[in-house]
């Protein structure tokens, strides 16, 4: 019996869907409609989870992906581990799937709306998000958030920091200075914890060794290398109480704003020029 139950616009988007739920993980590539060398790659029942997100038809990622832990203690679960995913709707640049941690008797939902935008020299992947408590009772909620570009198709020279200003941000650098990833939250629902460092975070994550995230506010800059970094979300939902927020991840080709010079300044003095230049601009 399939886990799965797809819903779908049209007769023909429901077929690509059917057939990709086939295979043993379902992957899907959403493409901008009016710019479509923008595309983002997203394994959604599978450890993969976001594996690709293109610049100008050039991919830039290597792996951007969720866990959740319901309670105040104890190891994240990766969302596709869930024992209930569903397809709520899918069209061309957009797909919207609910995870849900029991099929029999939910304590909560996760639903994700990944769309992809793009331009010359830049691609957005957009992540709205909303989570609800379905039990009867208040029950403290994480959510953690996985990401390593490798920006110009390259992993080991690249730099993270995680700056909390008005908005929460984390960047990610090449170190010529040549593409920048900056991931951005919107409405309420800060991170209350974050972690710049390497893919390990991620093995973290996965084998219960990270329970919480290291730091909180701002992490980083890390040594030029194969950067990566997370995010953690913490909140405590009352019965039947759900809270949306937004993810904009977004890869741009050209010089990072807040950085001079290439790599000879990235690390001296990063901290306080990026809060400098977020001070101006949020002005």
């Amino acid at each position: 019996m399939s886990k799965y139950k797809i819903l779908t616009f049209s007769f023909a988007v429901m077929c690509v869907a059917v057939f990709a739920h086939s295979a043993s993980a379902a992957t899907v590539t959403l493409t901008d409609l009016f710019y479509p060398s923008a595309q983002a790659t997203i394994n959604y029942d599978g450890p993969a989870g976001v594996s690709a997100l293109t610049v100008d038809g050039q991919d830039q990622l290597e792996r951007h992906w969720f866990w959740v832990r319901a309670g105040a203690t104890g190891p994240a679960t990766r969302i596709d581990l869930l024992s209930d995913i569903n397809v709520v709707a899918i069209d061309g640049d957009f797909i919207t799937v609910d995870y849900r941690d029991d099929l029999q008797t939910p304590s909560f939902s996760l639903q994700i709306t990944f769309t992809v935008h793009g331009a010359p020299g830049r691609s957005d992947l957009l992540q709205d998000i909303v989570v609800t408590n379905l039990s009867g009772a208040s029950q403290e909620f994480h959510l953690f958030q996985f990401t390593d570009y490798n920006l110009r198709g390259d992993a080991n020279d690249e730099l993270v920091m995680i700056t909390s200003a008005e908005k929460q941000y984390a960047t990610q650098v090449e170190a010529d200075n040549s593409a920048y990833a900056e991931t951005t939250v919107a409405n309420a629902l800060a991170p209350s914890r974050v972690q710049a460092g390497s893919p390990s975070i991620a093995t973290g994550l996965d084998n219960g060794t990270i329970t919480d995230l290291a730091a909180v506010g701002s992490d980083g800059p890390t040594p030029i290398g194969d950067a990566a970094w997370a995010w953690q979300w913490s909140t405590t939902l009352g019965a039947g109480q759900g809270k949306a927020f937004g993810i904009d991840n977004a890869v741009v080709f050209g010089p990072n704003p807040i950085i001079p010079e290439p790599a000879s300044l990235v690390l001296m003095g990063l901290g306080s020029a990026m809060m400098v230049w977020r001070r101006r601009k949020q002005a």
